[in-house]
């Protein structure tokens, strides 16, 4: 995600006039549709483990006993930065909308140019 996002900032931030934006756009949102795979995986991967992290800790309730307790505190430690992960996936392509958005204003302005 880092090295798409500094290619797309560096041509952003490019003054050329040769730039073909059109292409530039394609590139991106077919960067974009891999991140939102990846995104879609990390979700059902959270989803199941704060799933499993439910029903053990209905079972430590129901069966107070030491190895539920430690079942409970290994499927929290891979919650968490399963969580974080996501977070950082979700900001990451919500931030590449916004990135899009100013490749589309730069797709415009050729646009109209070419009128």
């Amino acid at each position: 995600m880092k090295e798409h996002e500094k290619f797309i900032n560096n041509v952003l931030s490019s003054k050329k006039d040769n730039i073909d934006w059109n292409n530039i756009k394609i590139f991106h949102e077919k960067q974009i549709s891999f991140i939102q795979h990846e995104r879609l995986i990390h979700l059902l991967v959270t989803l199941s483990f704060a799933l499993f992290m439910i029903i053990s800790v209905f079972f430590t309730l129901l069966y107070p006993r030491l190895e539920i307790l430690v079942l409970d505190i290994l499927i929290l430690s891979l919650l968490v930065p399963y969580i974080f992960h996501y977070l950082g996936l979700e900001n990451g392509v919500q931030h590449w909308y916004d990135i899009s958005n100013e490749i589309d204003k730069h797709c415009q302005i050729i646009d109209k140019n070419n009128i």
